[in-house]
């Protein structure tokens, strides 16, 4: 096995793994709450800059008429509204944001 040392920083748009470098110890990483919450609540991770946030960002379903929305798109919608937005309010409050 060989051993190699990266010149510089890290840089990937894959937060999966930018979160298995920084559950190893290799560096500090800027990832969504959802992403890190698991590792933060066991242990594996902790925060660093907790009075720091990054700018909120918003999520967004575009559709081209709400007046013609099929069945599917309609579910999808309500599912997310039901479920995905009430686990992001639970871990933006563990977080204290």
């Amino acid at each position: 096995m060989q051993t190699l040392v990266p010149p510089g920083p890290l840089v990937a748009d894959n937060p999966d793994l930018l979160l298995d470098m920084a559950v190893r110890g290799k560096g500090v990483t800027l990832l969504p709450l959802f992403s890190v919450i698991d590792a933060v609540r066991d242990g594996r991770l902790r925060r660093v800059l907790p009075a720091w946030r990054s700018p909120d960002i918003g999520v967004f379903a575009l559709m081209p008429s709400r007046h013609f929305m099929d069945a599917r798109t309609r579910a999808w919608l309500d599912w997310s509204e039901r479920t995905i937005s009430p686990q992001l309010r639970e871990d933006a409050q563990f977080f204290g944001v």
